[in-house]
This record gives C-alpha cells, structure tokens and sequence, in this order.
C-alpha cells in the first residue's frame, strides 16, 4: 500500500522542504483481527535534513487492499498540506493541516494537531463524495490545487476535477467520462499515466482506456491538454475536445487517440509520464507486441507529433519517466533499474544504464517538484522480499541522485596584461558536450604548465619570466580534458599583441561502468524502531558517479533515507 504506481504524490516539496506520506502499522488488530494501519507524514530540510515524522492515530486504516493509497498535496497559496487516503471505490476520506504550515517548518512544530478531522466532502459538509479511487493532487502555478478522482469502478468510471482556491474546494465536474455517446459501446474508465503541468502553465494529461476490469481490455494512448487549469481541454491538434462538467471527453471523442494499441496488447495502466522543460510530453508504457513484454517510449515533438520508441528492454514493474535538463530521458523501474535515451538521437537509443537492486520494490516513484525544478531525482521506494515483490516490514527508501555531466571541455581564459615580469591569472570554465558549465572547480584540482620553463606557476597564477610566444595548458585531475591559451609576451613596454582564442583539446566518450553501481546503504532494523514510524538516515560516502549517456546519474552521500515500520502487506490489485 505504499509505494505503487497509481499513488501520485506521496513525495513533494515546498521552499526548501520535503514531504511524504505512508501508512504505518500500529501494531494492533480491529475486532476482525485485521492490523490497524495510520497515516504518517514525514518532512525535512532539504537537502539532507533529518526527519521528522508524525503519525495520525484518530483514523484507522484496516483494509488490506493496495488502491487505498495516500495521496499528499500542497498548496501554497496558504500553506496548507492536504491528504487523501484510503478509498476503493467508497468515500472520500480527506484532510486538510491549518494554513500557514508550509511557511516556516522550522518554527512550526510537526505534530498531528495541524490537522483537521478526517471528512467525506470537500465544499461543504452534507454533499459527500462517494465511490472514488485513485486520489490525484496537482500543483497548480497559481499556488492553489487541483484534485482528480475516479467515480465509479474499473471499466466503468468517470473522471472528476476539483479545484482549490482560496481556502476552498470547487467542483469542476467529469472531464472524462467512461460513458460513450453511443450508449449501445460498453462504458470504460481512463487510466492515467500522468497529469501534469508543463513550465508555461499548460495542463498535459495521457492515459489508456479499460472496457472492462479485466486488464487485458486496455487499449490505446490518448492525450489532452488544457490551458485554463482544466476548465476546457484540447486534442493533440488544438481543436477544442472538452468542456469540464459540461461536455466531457468520451471513449468515442474523435481525435483524442494519439497512438493506437489493440486490447490484448498486454497495454499497462498507470505508468508515467513526463513534461520536459522545452515541452516535449514523454509517456512510458508496456504492451508485448513485439512477442516480449517490453518497455515502451513515446513523445510529443515540438511540433505536436506523437513518436513511439521500442526500448527491448523487458519490462519487470510499472515505471515512471523523467528528463533532465537537456531533455535526456530515464525510465525508472523496477528495482530501481534504470533506463536511458538521448534526446540527440530522438530517444531511439534506449539501453540500461543502472542494473536493479535487489530488495527494493518493483515501482519507484518521484518527488516531481524536485526534478522539475532542480534537476534532483528524490525516489520513493520500499524494500521487498528476497526474491519476490511482496511488501516487506516495511522499510521505505528515500533515495536522492543528482544529474551531473562528464566534462567535455576546457574553457580557457587569463587576467592581466602578458609582459616580462607580469602576473596573470588563470581562469578556467569545465563545460559539459552541450556548452553548459558542469559546476565549481577547485584550485586544487587544477594543473597548470607553460611551454616556456621561464614561468613560474603557483595555483592559478603564472608570473611570465622571457619574451616570447609560450602556450599556457591546463588540465584537471580526474578529467581526461585539457585546455589551452596561446600568449605572447613583448620585448618592450608597448601594447601587448591579442592573444589567441581558447581552444580545447578533444576528450573522450564516458561508457556505462557497472562497477560504479551504488553499494548498498545500511538501513534501520525495523524490528528496533518505534511504533511512531521513526525515521533513520542511512551512512556511507558517495560513490562514483555512472553514465547514462550524457548524463550522469550520482547518488548523493549521506542522503538516503529509510522510514521503519511503515509495514506492508501483500493484497490483489
């Protein structure tokens, strides 16, 4: 029950600050001899904060059924902390913390009495909503807060949209209704790989269709977007496709299909989906239409063109997909393997890039804030038996990596006027293969030498002995790069000759080295930790960054979390 596919949100942040919810067991049994299971918060000062957790114990969680997820969502206009949690096709079980929590954490004590009582409506009390699923928040750029729920059952069900603003909750309607217009096609429910907005305040949202709810009925990619925080939703082309709560999308709205997929296709539901910074939509899903199960990539081009790319890379769990900076893409997958593909070559060029761990569980998901607007990738993922899927004590990860990129070149350049006697200072810039500075150098790692013998070098300053031409070339340790700056020092007291443009030297091409694979961090024995759910950080030193094609993908040191005792069990979908 915590950490699957369909639960968006259990990880966020907020100014500086991370939030995450799961369930943890009580350890005691309800009269039906089924565990008592809580909601717990966690949160921390990133970017390696220890943590704090609180645990609400005036709702008891008892259903054994891994849909009834937590869903965490933040609203920053008023810096309240909504939930949502434990609903399979039955009420709405939802609350809200007191305004102004997000503002100052450090000032404000974390305990369950920021939160409000557990309710079943969201505008007002005696208009409750009922036989939802799958709670979704979405962070709106205006502060407020969006929420999606299914109404209704697998194959059959509706999509709803709220909307809050100013500390209240409005009801938008269905956006996408499982009812056909042609009453005599049997009715169906979206299944969403993602909704999410893009830099520019665009609404994306993709998913597959389920007839029945039987899996194998899924079928097709379909994909709108909205402009106006979704009030009225666009197709692929721009055309208008829907009006929320007036004229929804159908299973039979033309033009919302972008990539067709038979049922029988072993079409998975709820994996991911990604906007990256230029606005490209990426969408990881599976089918076995090539013989084997296989991830599948697709992409929106800049121009509205959908793309699929075949990755041969069998699938073993429901995934989520990200970007970095220069629109490289990684799926993340089971065991927190991980996939990658360039942008340069269109993402045709799918390989693996980080081997699974054993232990960890079959479906990492992602703080989005983090990645959108740093560049961090903070996973969220429990461990699981030797051998199998099944939910451990429950021992959840929260694992921190970082895009960095091998330095590709050099940039040189010097202060100061080259003459007989003079100082001058050396600068110098690393860029990775896009131009882009790859971070801060530091002196000591810099190696300076001159082809004149005159000069005397100490750090980054050269102080020039003769006249004469000399060329200054400077390496890094550790970097197979060089970089260099021609000079020519007068005989004279008169304006010094230009000097020559920095130039670079060629570097090569980084390789996937498994052995670089992140050792193991120790974890928190759960069996020690308390019943609040306490949270432990785990030791070690940061290894070896790995490619993954440009990229690089770092596990930070000294930031990997684990939540004890937020126990799981194993239950059907």
């Amino acid at each position: 029950m915590n950490g699957n596919a369909h639960q968006q949100g259990p990880i966020v942040s907020h100014e500086g600050w991370q939030y995450t919810a799961f369930y943890t067991e009580s350890g005691e049994i309800n009269g039906a001899g089924a565990p008592i299971r809580n909601v717990s918060l966690g949160r921390r000062a990133l970017p390696d904060g220890e943590w704090e957790v609180m645990t609400l114990r005036d709702y008891a969680q008892t259903k054994n059924d891994p849909h009834n997820v937590v869903a965490i969502g933040l609203s920053a206009s008023d810096g309240r902390i909504h939930l949502a949690f434990d609903m399979h096709a039955e009420p709405l079980h939802y609350r809200q913390s007191l305004p102004g929590v997000l503002e100052d954490p450090a000032a404000t004590a974390w305990t369950p009495e920021l939160f409000g009582p557990v309710q079943d409506f969201l505008e007002e009390p005696g208009a409750p909503v009922d036989v939802v699923t799958y709670p979704r928040f979405v962070m709106k750029p205006s502060g407020g807060l969006l929420l999606e729920l299914r109404k209704g059952g697998s194959g059959s069900g509706d999509s709803l949209l709220w909307d809050y603003e100013n500390g209240a909750w409005e009801a938008r309607g269905v956006f996408v209704s499982g009812t056909s217009s042609d009453t005599t096609r049997p009715n169906e429910n979206a299944y969403y790989n993602g909704i999410q907005y893009d830099g520019n305040g665009r609404l994306h949202a993709t998913w597959t269709w389920r007839e029945t709810p039987d899996p194998v009925t899924n079928h097709d990619l379909m994909y709108l977007y909205s402009d106006d925080d979704g009030r009225t939703w666009h197709r692929n082309d721009g055309e208008r496709a829907a009006v929320t709560g007036v004229d929804p999308v159908r299973p039979d709205t033309p033009g919302v299909t972008v990539w067709e997929i038979p049922q029988g296709s072993d079409v998975g539901n709820q994996e991911g989906q990604w906007v990256d910074q230029e606005g490209r939509v990426h969408v990881t899903m599976r089918d076995d239409d090539s013989g084997v199960r296989e991830h599948v990539h697709y992409f929106r081009d800049l121009e509205g063109t959908w793309h699929q790319n075949r990755t041969g890379i069998a699938h073993t769990g429901r995934s989520k997909i990200v970007t970095d900076k220069m629109g490289n893409a990684f799926i993340l997958t089971a065991g927190l393997q991980v996939l990658a593909a360039t942008s340069e070559a269109d993402y045709a060029d799918w390989r693996v890039a980080r081997e699974p761990v054993a232990g960890l569980g079959p479906e990492p998901l992602f703080d989005p804030v983090l990645a959108a607007d740093q560049g961090l990738l903070s996973v969220f993922i429990p461990e699981v038996l030797p051998g199998g899927f099944a939910p451990s004590t429950g021992v959840i990860h929260v694992k921190d990596f970082a895009f960095s990129y091998p330095v590709s070149s050099l940039q040189v350049s010097v202060s100061g006027e080259p003459a007989i006697d003079a100082s001058i200072i050396v600068s110098v810039r690393a860029l990775d293969e896009y131009g882009n500075e790859v971070g801060a150098i530091d002196d000591d790692d810099v190696l300076i030498t001159s082809s004149d013998a005159s000069d005397v070098i100490s750090q980054r300053e050269v102080r020039l002995g003769q006249a004469g031409e000399r060329r200054l070339t400077v390496a890094l340790d550790g970097v197979d790069v060089t970089g260099y700056v021609d000079l020519t020092v007068p005989a004279d007291a008169g304006e010094p000759e230009p000097t020559s443009t920095p130039t670079v030297e060629p570097t090569s091409t980084p390789t996937v080295d498994a052995s670089a694979e992140p050792a193991p961090t120790s974890t928190a024995n759960p069996s020690s930790a308390t019943a609040t759910g306490d949270l432990a950080a785990t030791g070690g030193s940061s290894p070896a960054p790995f490619a993954i094609g440009a990229a690089i993908l770092a596990l930070l040191g000294a930031v990997a979390v684990v939540i004890a005792r937020a126990r799981n069990r194993a239950g059907t979908r």
